[in-house]
């Protein structure tokens, strides 16, 4: 190979990383603009949000690490006292929130779509992980409640995850969709 076209491999490998890191800054983004629509209940310390739906999105588009990345910034954007959570404080506080398992949970599911995105392809696999994301952000959420609001396992689920199935279902079916329709575009584009 001649020297241009190595440097040019090169510009496009730097070009795909800054992009990668956009995208994941961008997840973040989103994530914390979806933890603003939120709809209080009053039986229940978690409100509903939109971002059991960009969740997913963000390893269904940028993969395991830069989608796990995404989750991180949301995460330490928090920690470092900025208002970005749906119902919990910032800074250390975060932590005894009774919502903090959720958003622990947000990182491990974007990395598991991610994951799956990474080395499958088909829909079915799709589909697979974002059932076990939802799955994910439940289980850590319903640790964070029985652990932050003494809740017994019983309660956590009623509290934290039965008033939150039907609408999670619809947000997965919106994100498969989504993930879909993209993967089909890209693909007419490269064809």
């Amino acid at each position: 190979m001649d020297e241009f076209t190595v440097k040019a491999e090169e510009w496009s490998k730097s070009e795909s990383t800054l992009l990668k890191a956009l995208g994941a800054a961008g997840f973040a983004f989103l994530t914390i603009l979806s933890a603003q629509i939120r709809i209080p209940l009053p039986f229940t310390p978690i409100p509903m949000t939109l971002q059991t739906f960009v969740v997913p999105l963000s390893g269904g588009f940028l993969g395991a690490f830069w989608g796990g990345a995404s989750m991180l910034l949301y995460l330490a954007l928090g920690i470092l006292g900025i208002s970005v959570f749906a119902a919990a404080g910032t800074g250390v506080a975060f932590f005894l929130a009774p919502s903090a398992g959720y958003a622990i949970g947000f990182f491990f599911a974007a990395v598991l779509v991610g994951w799956v995105r990474d080395r499958f392809r088909s829909n079915r696999s799709l589909l697979l992980a974002l059932i076990l994301s939802h799955i994910v952000i439940f289980a850590c959420g319903v640790l964070g409640l029985m652990i932050n609001a003494q809740m017994n396992l019983h309660d956590s689920l009623t509290k934290g995850a039965t008033p939150f199935l039907i609408g999670d279902s619809l947000k997965l079916v919106a994100s498969f969709l989504v993930l879909v329709s993209y993967k089909q575009l890209r693909g007419s584009a490269h064809s």
